[in-house]
């Protein structure tokens, strides 16, 4: 059975969606970092020459949110365990343009930080890379 779709975007506080991972929008995002990664291998000699086989390079991203309720938190979270496997699937921020222009992609480095003052509220942070 698959876990339900948040629908807290559309008409909550934190306006139009910025992310989307499948189906599930990301919420009260407030960092999305974009950086490169090389895909490649690099060793070094003794005598300090450095040797790269570099294939190519890959999109990432760190994306922290600000506070939001823990069920949505919790559903985003189970979609990706249960659902995914913590595997690849379709990645959009509004770094990318319009909606439809999305990139394989697996959420890695998750972590959720409860508010001290009102445990219900988490923050999620995690990295997304491209395939």
């Amino acid at each position: 059975m698959a876990a339900p779709v948040p629908t807290l975007l559309s008409s909550s506080r934190f306006g139009p969606a910025l992310a989307k991972f499948d189906t599930y929008d990301i919420p009260g995002i407030t960092v999305c970092e974009p950086s490169e990664r090389e895909v490649g291998s690099s060793t070094q000699t003794a005598k300090g020459n450095m040797r790269l086989d570099i294939v190519t390079s890959k999109r990432q991203w760190r994306v922290e949110t600000t506070h939001l309720p823990s069920t949505t938190v919790e559903a985003i979270y189970t979609y990706l365990k249960a659902q995914k496997l913590w595997g690849w699937g379709d990645w959009w921020c509004w770094r990318l343009g319009a909606s439809t222009n999305t990139v394989r992609a697996r959420i890695t480095e998750w972590r959720e930080t409860p508010l001290e003052r009102a445990p219900q509220l988490w923050a999620m942070s995690f990295t997304v890379i491209e395939q």
